[in-house]
């Protein structure tokens, strides 16, 4: 597996900060898949299912996007709501559609990257240094808050926490190797933040062929004093 490292910045600065990963190698990605399009279909059934527990676990983490300075609301919040309502997610591609619908499942905060175009250590850290990125739909480069938490691969960010995806690591068709990041605050339990990373590798080995790798679990000490 890809190594990842959090940084002695984000242990200081967010006690009880939790990573859950997971690499899937040899995916086939480039070509329809019953089983993720059967997936996808099943997301607003299994959103309402959920009901106001499933959304419950999504309200720390809308609180740590304050505490980050978020411009945006909690996104994860935002997407189950309007699913539960009857919105169709379009399909892009098996691996994307899969990690789309695991992260509503599970209320879980995720990142997506294509592992091959990783070329060193992934880094977490919170943005200090004030890093831009440009984001995945292709726009321009863009300054990362420096409150914000980036994901980099050396001086390229992979993603941000409250920005989201950046454009150089995504998932194309193409991609044959994917590492999947599940995030957790202090607040969250860890076994949900595990569970979405196991549920990614289980969904896409199944659908889109492969070899998982992982969970590898990371967290930061939690503040002291706490439970």
């Amino acid at each position: 597996m890809i190594p990842i490292l959090l940084s002695d910045r984000l242990r200081e600065a967010c006690p009880g900060f939790v990573v859950a990963a997971c690499q899937v190698t040899g995916v086939a990605n480039d070509r329809p898949s019953p089983a993720a399009a059967a997936v996808l279909a099943a997301v607003p059934e299994a959103v309402r299912a959920g009901g106001p527990a499933l959304l419950a676990r999504t309200e720390p983490m809308a609180r740590f996007y304050k505490r980050l300075k978020a411009d945006n609301r909690y996104h994860i919040q935002s997407l189950m709501k309007s699913v539960a309502n009857g919105r169709r997610q379009p399909s892009i591609s098996p691996v994307v559609d899969l990690f789309f619908a695991v992260e509503l499942e599970c209320g879980v905060l995720m990142s997506l990257h294509d592992a091959g175009r990783v070329r060193g250590e992934v880094v977490i850290e919170p943005n200090a240094d004030g890093r831009s990125m440009r984001p995945a739909n292709g726009g321009p480069e863009a300054p990362v808050k420096r409150e914000d938490i980036v994901i980099r691969d050396g001086d390229v960010v992979m993603a941000a926490v409250t920005a989201g995806l950046g454009f150089d690591h995504r998932v194309t068709p193409e991609s044959t190797a994917v590492l999947a990041l599940a995030y957790g605050c202090p607040e969250e339990a860890e076994t949900d933040i595990v569970r979405a990373a196991e549920l990614f590798a289980e969904r896409i080995t199944q659908a889109c062929g492969g070899t998982a790798e992982g969970p590898l679990v990371l967290r930061t000490a939690p503040a002291t004093g706490a439970g």
